[in-house]
């Protein structure tokens, strides 16, 4: 995987070279995928709680509705990783239900509170596997996870330099963790709630 700089105007256009952008072989496909992006200081505002956080990403993310090559194998992958990401939900919401119609113990409602939980870890940890990512950044996308030979293309088609998608400064991969982490704590603050109502007086 690599990671390479393309103009917003050629993302808005489809005017990007005819190579998939996941499986780098030559392809007339493409997907229209939407990045987005946030000035790195809303992240600071995590510190002060969830809700400034969100409200700064809301009025300070800026999007771009880029069309990028991708190959039938390459969409046939997102169609079945957004399967399995809706089933993942749908499971979730169903087993809390049937803990709130039956009544039970609050583990079945837990069950499903953790099926949700690892159906947005899921989301967030592998939608690169399928999907590029990108961050916007004025004039240009930098788009990352995409393959070697698109990156390749792209580097010609602009004469610029690519950089490998690795190090602790990818941006994508530094938001997934944060991410990662933040529902790591909502899932245990979730855990202790539900089994500090659980519990009944002596």
């Amino acid at each position: 995987m690599a990671v390479v700089n393309a103009r917003v105007a050629d993302l808005e256009r489809g005017t990007l070279p005819q190579v998939c952008a996941k499986t780098g072989v030559p392809t007339d496909g493409w997907a229209k995928i939407r990045f987005s992006s946030a000035p790195t200081w809303t992240w600071i505002l995590l510190l002060f709680g969830i809700f400034p956080f969100l409200i700064a990403q809301y009025f300070a993310t800026v999007h771009v509705e880029g069309i990028v090559p991708m190959s039938d194998v390459a969409q046939r992958r997102v169609t079945v990783f957004n399967r399995l990401f809706i089933g993942l939900v749908a499971l979730g919401v169903v087993v809390i239900a049937v803990g709130f119609v039956l009544d039970t113990e609050a583990a079945v409602i837990l069950v499903g509170l953790a099926i949700l939980v690892a159906a947005v870890f899921t989301m967030f940890l592998a939608m690169p596997s399928v999907l590029p990512s990108g961050a916007v950044m004025g004039e240009w996308v930098q788009l990352s996870f995409v393959h070697e030979r698109f990156a390749a293309e792209l580097d010609r088609f602009y004469r610029r330099s690519i950089e490998p998608a690795t190090g602790w400064n990818n941006s994508p991969t530094v938001k997934r963790w944060v991410l990662f982490v933040g529902g790591a704590l909502i899932l245990a603050l979730l855990l202790t709630l539900c089994f500090a109502g659980g519990e009944t007086p002596a």
